[in-house]
């Protein structure tokens, strides 16, 4: 390997080309998807919006799309915490019995 120095000319050479490389792959990205969105049948596109995950709300925590509330969630880390440390098993089954 060669050590070589850049100059401000060089790098802002090497910044524009950078910058017209991805302006390119971005054009042709969009290209893309028209064409794959063009080719999609209308009742995959009609399954695709009702599909179970456009049902999921923007502000949903990822543990209430799981359904478990923050009480369970806490449970359940004590128990894996416990497990982890070697705690007795009737301790832990009885955390699991409040889980349920």
């Amino acid at each position: 390997m060669t050590n070589r120095t850049y100059n401000s000319a060089d790098m802002a050479r090497m910044q524009r080309e950078a910058i017209r490389q991805a302006r390119q792959m971005q054009s042709k990205a969009q290209k893309d998807n028209k064409a794959k969105d063009s080719a999609l049948p209308q009742k995959e596109k009609e399954k695709e919006q009702n599909s179970p995950s456009s049902s999921v709300k923007p502000n949903q925590t990822f543990l209430e799309t799981l359904g478990i509330d923050g009480e369970q969630a806490i449970i359940f880390l004590i128990i894996m915490l416990l497990m982890h440390e070697g705690a007795d098993n009737k301790l832990i089954l009885a955390l699991c019995y409040i889980l349920m």
